[in-house]
């Protein structure tokens, strides 16, 4: 038994080891963005005031949180899309915005 569970936990650490590699061995991408000089020194302040790089500060106002979880209304709409339930349909795109400012 316990040889089973060794074996187990050698995959596991495999796995664990493969996953980090790659993570590890992600390339990285430099983007650059025009703002002036006010506008840096704003999203630096920003970024301080929240104790974050200005990388990881930007990242996290566009991209967002990843651990944030859709709410119960939202997983309903998930649910009734995937169900085809409870949809409207527009004729055009002026029409469904009317309907979405009600």
């Amino acid at each position: 038994m316990r040889n089973n569970i060794d074996k187990i936990v050698n995959i596991d650490n495999f796995i664990v080891f493969n996953i980090l590699s790659k993570l590890l061995l992600t390339t990285m991408t430099r983007i650059t963005i025009e703002v002036t000089d006010q506008e840096r020194q704003q999203l630096k302040i920003l970024a301080t005031i929240n104790n974050l790089s200005l990388k990881d500060f930007i990242l996290q106002k566009t991209i967002g949180d990843s651990d944030r979880k859709p709410n119960a209304q939202t997983l309903k709409a998930f649910d009734d899309v995937k169900k085809n339930k409870n949809l409207t349909k527009h004729s055009n795109f002026n029409k469904f915005l009317k309907d979405i400012k009600k």
